[in-house]
C-alpha cells in the first residue's frame, strides 16, 4: 500500500470510529481522567513536574506527554485535540493489521475480518476515543508488532523502538507483554525482539519502583469532586456464580450483541455462553496460529490479573460491579481473542460441527452492529465552566464540568 493510499485509508477509518458518538468530534468535552488527572495536572502543576506523577500507583507516561500540546491551545478545543490523538492511536492497529507487518497474523482477507472485528465490537465505549484509555490501544499495537513481521528500515525500527520504550512507563500492561516476547524470542531467536525486550526492561524497572512506593507521591487534588472514582478498597467479592457472570455474559455474550438485560438473566444463560466462549477460545488455540496462541496467553494472564485487582467503584463489592459491566476495559483483549479464535477456525477446514459452532458468535456480531451508535453522554456544560474559567482573576480555583455526568476538572487560574 502506498504511502498516499495509506493516509487516505486513516483518514476513513479516524472518521469511522468517531461515528460510534459524533459528539465527541462536534462537541469535545474531557472524557474522566483526561481532563481530572492528565490536564488538570499539567496546568495546575506544569507539565514537565506532572510527568512522572503516578496514578493508581504506576506511571502513566503516554496521556500525560500527550496534554503538552494541548497546553499550548485554549481550553475549549484541547478536548478535540485529545480526542483526534485517542482515536488516531486506536485506528493504528488497523494499519498494521492490513499491512505486511501483519503477514505472520495470516492471510489479507482473514485479516481484514479481524481488523473489521476490531472496529465493530460493540462493547468498547470505555475504551473510545479517550487518551486515559489509549493504553489498551497501545498495548495492541505493540502485540501486532512484536509478533507479527520484523521491522526493516530506520523508521520502522525507529518508531517501533519508542512505541516499547513509552509503552512499559504507560501501564502495566508491559509486565504481561515481557514474557509474550520472550516466548516469542524463543520460538524466532529474532535479534529484533532481544532488541524492544532490553527497551522494555528498565522502564518495567521503573515502574515496578513506582508501583511499591509512588502511590504517597500521587497528585492529591487529581479526584477533588470526583470521590466515586478515587482509590478503591471495597471487598473483592469473588464468588464462582460471580465467575460465571462476568465471563460468559460480560466477556463472551456482550462481546457480540453489547450489554444487555440478559447479563442479569437466569444463571443458565451465562453458563451456556461459558461453554460456547471456553470451546471457542480452545479451537483457536488448535486451529490458530503461533500469533494468536501467544495473544490468547497474554490475555488469559491479563485478565487475570485485572480480577485479582480491579479499580472497580462499587457499594457491594469489586468483582459485584465487574459483573455489571462497570470495567468494561477489562474486557477489550479478552473478547477480542474470542471473536479472532471464530474467525481463524472458520477459514480453516475443521469438522463442519466445529464450523457452524464457531460461526454463532461472527453470526450474532452481526446483530452487534445494531449499537454502533454509542450512547451519548448527558449534556454538560462545559463551555459555561471555560468561559468562568477565562473570567476568573489570576489565582482563582475553578470547576469545570466534563464527562462523564458528575466530574468536574479543577483548574487553578495563571497569571
Amino acid at each position: 500500500m502506498t504511502p498516499a493510499k495509506m493516509v487516505v485509508l486513516f483518514c476513513a477509518l479516524l472518521l469511522l470510529v468517531f461515528t460510534h458518538r459524533p459528539a465527541d468530534l462536534l462537541h469535545p468535552v474531557f472524557y474522566a481522567e483526561d481532563g481530572v488527572l492528565w490536564y488538570a495536572d499539567a496546568y495546575n502543576l506544569h507539565w514537565a513536574r506532572a510527568l512522572f506523577i503516578p496514578n493508581a500507583s504506576y506511571l502513566q507516561l503516554l496521556p500525560r506527554i500527550a496534554v503538552g500540546p494541548a497546553l499550548w491551545l485554549p481550553l475549549r478545543w484541547a478536548p478535540l485535540f485529545l480526542n483526534l490523538l485517542g482515536a488516531s492511536l486506536q485506528v493504528l492497529p488497523v494499519l498494521v493489521l492490513l499491512s505486511r507487518r501483519a503477514e505472520t497474523w495470516g492471510p489479507l482477507p482473514l485479516r481484514a475480518v479481524m481488523a473489521a472485528i476490531y472496529l465493530a465490537s460493540p462493547n468498547t465505549r470505555e475504551i473510545n476515543i479517550n487518551i486515559t484509555n489509549a493504553q489498551w490501544h497501545v498495548a495492541f499495537l505493540e502485540l501486532l508488532l512484536a509478533l507479527g513481521c520484523t521491522a526493516r528500515g530506520w523508521f520502522q525500527r525507529t518508531s517501533e523502538a519508542a512505541l516499547f520504550a513509552l509503552g512499559a512507563l504507560s501501564g502495566p500492561f508491559s509486565f504481561v507483554l515481557l514474557p509474550v516476547l520472550a516466548i516469542a524470542w524463543l520460538q524466532r531467536r529474532s535479534r529484533w525482539l532481544l532488541v524492544l525486550i532490553a527497551l522494555m526492561v528498565p522502564g518495567l524497572l521503573l515502574q515496578a519502583h513506582t508501583m511499591h512506593y509512588g502511590y504517597a507521591f500521587e497528585s492529591l487534588h487529581q479526584y477533588a469532586g470526583n470521590p466515586a472514582q478515587a482509590r478503591v478498597d471495597e471487598a473483592l467479592g469473588a464468588s464462582p456464580s460471580l465467575f460465571v457472570r462476568i465471563v460468559g455474559c460480560c466477556v463472551f455474550l456482550d462481546s457480540m450483541i453489547g450489554n444487555s438485560p440478559l447479563d442479569r438473566g437466569p444463571m443458565l444463560i451465562p453458563a451456556l455462553f461459558l461453554c460456547l466462549g471456553l470451546f471457542v477460545l480452545g479451537c483457536g488455540m488448535v486451529y490458530g496460529n503461533k500469533a494468536l496462541r501467544l495473544l490468547t496467553l497474554f490475555t488469559v494472564v491479563l485478565l487475570a490479573a485485572a480480577m485479582h485487582s480491579p479499580m472497580i467503584a462499587d457499594p457491594v463489592s469489586r468483582w459485584h460491579g465487574l459483573s455489571l459491566d462497570s470495567g468494561q476495559r477489562y474486557y477489550f483483549f479478552p473478547m477480542l481473542v474470542y471473536l479472532w479464535s471464530a474467525a481463524y477456525t472458520v477459514s480453516r477446514n475443521p469438522p463442519r460441527w466445529v464450523r457452524r459452532v464457531c460461526m454463532v458468535p461472527l453470526c450474532l456480531l452481526v446483530l452487534g452492529l445494531g449499537r454502533w451508535f454509542y450512547k451519548p453522554f448527558p449534556p454538560r456544560p462545559f463551555l459555561a465552566g471555560v468561559h468562568r474559567f477565562e473570567q476568573a482573576p489570576p489565582g482563582q480555583q475553578v470547576r469545570v464540568p466534563i464527562n462523564p455526568e458528575h466530574w468536574d476538572m479543577v483548574l487553578i487560574k495563571h497569571p
